[in-house]
């Protein structure tokens, strides 16, 4: 009984998760198809948290459209830094461009795994209750 309990949980956790990742994908995949590309320069860094507290940097890249300046942090936390001045590839909507998202960014293709596996293990404590 306590197997299927815990089989059901996993299962509800892992199509709500697919869920949610196909809707992001479907989002994000759609910026992607539709922002305009451009380069930004990395300016500068904040720190932000690693795991156990340890602490790793985020960096800020600026780009110019017309005459404005705008920034984009990036998504990750991280020990390994880009050097200030470097070029990174970012995507920004013509119609708002201080909306903007990093060209090489591939989280949107995270969740619905995650949800999968969620789902396998599902079914595998479901049948180890035979």
């Amino acid at each position: 009984m306590k197997n299927k309990i815990l089989a059901i949980a996993l299962l509800i956790i892992g199509v709500g998760i697919c869920f949610f990742g196909v809707k992001n994908f479907k989002s994000e995949q759609a910026k992607h198809d539709t922002y305009i590309e451009t380069t930004a320069i990395v300016v500068g860094y904040e720190d932000c948290e690693l795991d156990e507290g340890d602490i790793g940097n985020r960096y800020i890249a600026e780009y110019k459209i017309d005459r404005d300046t705008y920034q984009i942090k990036s998504n990750t936390c991280s020990n390994v830094t880009k050097g200030i001045n470097s070029k990174v590839k970012i995507k920004y909507n013509p119609n708002n461009p201080s909306d903007a998202v990093f060209a090489n960014d591939i989280s949107r293709y995270i969740l619905v795994p995650i949800g999968l596996v969620f789902i396998v293990c599902a079914v595998i404590v479901f049948r180890k209750e035979d």
